[in-house]
């Protein structure tokens, strides 16, 4: 939703200085002097707010990567035997109780087991 604000702000800004350039460019009464060049404060503003726009959605699309490529331990606890059963797999891979290892494996938990899940440590 910010995100449409900001793009139509950028719109408004790029659409009020293509007007100011055009109204310094008309010759006026007097033909013989120069117009004076236009402002080149507005390009620059909107420029920066397009280049604002391209790297903060660029440095948002990365968190949102990383995040879901983020490896997680899963503990499933079995509940007859009490055994305890650790997988690793991506965030990504996570889909309720389904989950695919990273090793490839598909695992799909019974309504009786239980799961927890905990982050894997930074390696440095």
């Amino acid at each position: 939703m910010i995100g449409k604000t900001l793009f139509t702000l950028l719109v408004i800004l790029a659409a009020l200085s293509w007007l100011r350039y055009q109204g310094a460019v008309r010759p006026g009464p007097n033909a013989t002097q120069r117009p004076s060049p236009p402002a080149r404060t507005p390009y620059y503003l909107a420029f920066g707010v397009a280049a604002l726009f391209v790297i903060s959605g660029g440095l948002y699309w990365y968190g949102q990567w990383q995040h879901a490529r983020a490896v997680l331990e899963i503990h499933v606890s079995h509940p007859g035997s009490g055994q305890v059963t650790t997988y690793q797999a991506r965030r990504e891979a996570i889909n309720g109780r389904r989950f695919t290892t990273l090793d490839g494996r598909d695992i799909s938990l019974s309504a009786d087991e239980r799961m927890e899940l905990r982050e894997t440590p930074e390696r440095p």
